[in-house]
């Protein structure tokens, strides 16, 4: 019997550090969150009233069906897009297009209000993780790759996010994915800081040479430029074909982490991007001519207490082999980054190690590695079948460790 080779797709879970900017391997260390009564889903601009008007009198808006219901507004209806929130509107009338924004990662009324018509937010399914939580809410097959396939590829379709991961989630074959600009962006912004002024994006107290400062920027900037992309094309606003646009918002959560709830950073950082928003927004009305829902989903979380020192020491140790920098300080300083050496995660056995290291008293989830790995078939019972090979590959380890109430995803896309 020949040789069979099976390849398998690896979920990749976390935020991956995706937006990573240093020269080495880098993942990043979170706080376990909780969701927070204060999270939202606003309607900025409303087609033909697709929205209920009073947001009190009907139930709160279900995060984890956000890709069905977006499909509903554009008049195909599947299972779990049952809330009575929205409606599927005129059949002769549908909008030519519909966007969402998603701001993720904030602690709890760190964002104002974005619009009188507010929903409360069913966060039931979602982990507080980026990655994870945009693979949920557009899994199988999304509103984008949906709608694609129903007009032949003529819809325009944009997913922008410094996530890669969150990036691809809402995105459609050939659709622009701004994850895989990023770094040339955060370049590009370090090199002339002033491509940043057409559009309100100064600095302002923002550091360019500081990572979490400048993935903000950058992952804002992206957004406007899609929309000068946009303007500059020219006949798919009525071509019949509905437009998608995705824009997650994923980098405030690092500023937190790093300067700390509430602090000026954070003033700054949540204020452009609500100034974003609003500007972006009435971008699109304009484009379309009024003729399109806009959205705006903002998952709001409640951080608990950072991890002791003693929890910070035990997993230092326990990453220190695989550091770019064995220093404890520099750990620290570099949290929420783990900047790893950059053939860290090429050993085969570094999650069974680790995993082993770490013992019962923590969570380590170990998929497949990045090596080729054979194991030969059971031979039928009547031998009339050769030898073969099974081989299966996947694109790295990942290892999710609990520590003190921090999560450590080690792995991502080679």
């Amino acid at each position: 019997m020949a040789a069979h080779r099976i390849v398998l797709p690896l979920l990749v879970l976390g935020i991956l550090g995706c937006w990573s900017l240093t020269g080495e391997t880098s993942w990043e260390i979170h706080l376990m969150a909780k969701s927070s009564s204060s999270s939202g889903f606003y309607i900025l601009n409303d087609y033909q009233d697709t929205f209920a008007e009073d947001s009190g009198s009907t139930s709160a808006f279900p995060a984890t069906a956000v890709s069905n219901i977006m499909l509903k507004t554009l008049g195909i209806l599947r299972d779990g897009a049952r809330w009575a929130g929205v409606q599927m509107g005129s059949l002769f009338s549908r909008p030519h297009a519909t966007a969402l924004f998603v701001v993720d990662g904030v602690s709890s009324g760190a964002i104002a209000s974005l619009s009188e018509k507010k929903f409360t937010v069913d966060q039931s399914g979602l982990t507080g993780s980026t990655s994870l939580d945009m693979q949920t809410m557009f899994s199988g097959d999304n509103v984008a790759t949906h709608m694609s396939k129903i007009f032949d590829g003529r819809c325009q379709t944009r997913s922008i996010s410094a996530d890669q991961q969150a990036a691809l989630a809402g995105s459609a074959e050939g659709s622009f994915s701004g994850g895989d600009q990023f770094t040339d962006t955060v370049k590009m912004i370090r090199g002339d800081s002033s491509v940043l002024v057409p559009y309100g994006l100064e600095t302002k107290g923002l550091d360019v040479g500081t990572d979490e400062d400048v993935a903000l920027l950058a992952e804002l900037f992206m957004i406007h430029q899609t929309m000068e992309q946009l303007k500059e094309l020219k006949n798919y606003a009525n071509d019949g074909a509905p437009d998608i646009y995705i824009f997650t918002i994923s980098t405030i959560r690092a500023l937190e982490l790093k300067y700390g709830v509430g602090s000026e950073k954070v003033l700054v950082a949540t204020k452009l991007v609500q100034s974003t928003i609003q500007k972006v927004t009435k971008d699109l009305v304009g484009l379309y001519d009024g003729k399109i829902l806009v959205q705006a989903l903002v998952l709001e979380w409640n951080f608990p207490e950072g991890p002791s020192s003693e929890s910070l020491a035990e997993a230092h140790d326990l990453l220190k082999p695989h550091l770019a920098s064995p220093s404890f300080e520099d750990f620290k300083s570099d949290l929420p980054q783990v900047n790893l050496k950059p053939d860290a995660i090429e050993s085969p056995y570094l999650c069974f190690n680790l995993k082993k290291a770490l013992g019962p008293s923590f969570k380590v989830k170990c998929p497949e590695t990045n090596y080729w790995t054979e194991s030969r078939y059971v031979r039928d019972a009547d031998n009339n079948v050769d030898d073969g090979y099974v081989s299966s590959q996947v694109f790295s380890p990942q290892i999710s460790i609990c520590v003190g109430g921090w999560r450590v995803y080690i792995g991502g896309w080679l």
